[in-house]
């Protein structure tokens, strides 16, 4: 009988140990999870000012093309 009473002790403990390293597992989980959210809020909007920024480039790229055409053109 007492070894049974002392197994169930240990299973209470173990069972209390598991319950906290779980709450500290899930609070964990929670901090990351925000985390992330930040960072895809994060990746959305530099994805945005990339690709406004190839469009910039692109709108540049053709201006210049243009005047170099035009130049080379008053050049013959």
């Amino acid at each position: 009988m007492a070894s049974r009473t002392l197994e169930i002790s240990k299973l209470r403990a173990e069972l209390s140990c598991h319950q906290d390293l779980n709450a500290q597992l899930l609070v964990k989980k929670k901090q990351l999870e925000e985390e992330l959210s930040v960072l895809r809020e994060r990746n959305s909007s530099d994805v945005s000012e990339i690709n406004q920024l190839n469009y910039d480039i692109s709108s540049k790229t053709s201006e210049s093309n243009q005047l170099i055409a035009e130049a080379q053109s008053l050049e013959f």
